[in-house]
């Protein structure tokens, strides 16, 4: 149950499961399919929190999400969106 909510949702296993972090200052998939846009990266890690892992590409992510009124939404995130495969 989630708290302050009256239903119980049941979480498909099929679906790609996204982490929204606010405090973030890129976005990351290691589902090469998540990007409409991707210019290949050489030589280029992440500092911080994943310092060290290695980027291969840069690009717009594009995320299908459902509010809560099981409505479909596209969601097209760019300006960093990081592709790190193998994470």
């Amino acid at each position: 149950m989630t708290p302050g909510l009256d239903t119980l949702y049941h979480l498909d296993p099929t679906v790609e499961r996204i982490c929204v972090d606010t405090g973030a200052s890129a976005c990351i998939s290691t589902q090469k399919g998540n990007f409409i846009h991707l210019h290949p990266v050489n030589n280029v890690k992440i500092n911080g929190i994943g310092s060290g892992l290695l980027i291969e590409g840069i690009g717009v992510l594009k995320w299908s999400v459902r509010d809560d009124s099981n409505n479909e939404i596209d969601l097209f995130v760019r300006d960093p969106c990081m592709y790190l495969p193998h994470q």
